[in-house]
């Protein structure tokens, strides 16, 4: 939950920042060119609206944290590996649906799906290092 809220902030951050248009915003355009930009340029353009910001995505961000599917088994108090294999293999088939999803209905660039996936692992991981850190001391 932690890691979520952190990452969930560090995505509205960015996507203030960045601006980067959506692609069915841009093919709406006379000239997509003219308004299409890559994930590092950061600087803003015209239209204002939260939901044709594009990167990083945020569905994204959030289906990582189905990765922490496993620890239910722990949890529960069950201990089987096959059971931890058998949720971890849903929670990846379901971000790789989901990003693929998000690039085919042309809500996303492959460079907005990968990099939100890419913060929401690395913020988990250094959330999950910190807290079970702190909880040993």
């Amino acid at each position: 939950i932690i890691s979520g809220i952190i990452s969930m902030a560090f995505n509205d951050w960015l996507k203030y920042l960045a601006c980067r248009p959506r692609y069915r915003y841009l093919i709406t355009l006379e000239d997509p060119l003219s308004e299409y930009k890559n994930w590092w340029e950061m600087s803003p353009y015209l239209v204002d609206e939260s939901n044709f910001r594009s990167w990083p995505s945020g569905h994204m961000i959030r289906s990582v944290l189905m990765l922490t599917l496993p620890m239910l088994v722990d949890g529960l108090k069950c201990r089987k590996k096959s059971v931890k294999i058998v949720l971890f293999s849903i929670a990846v088939i379901f971000i790789v649906l989901l990003g693929y999803n998000r690039i085919h209905t042309n809500a996303h660039f492959l460079s907005d799906v990968c990099f939100g996936v890419l913060l929401s692992l690395s913020i988990f991981g250094i959330t999950y290092k910190c807290v079970f850190s702190f909880i040993k001391e």
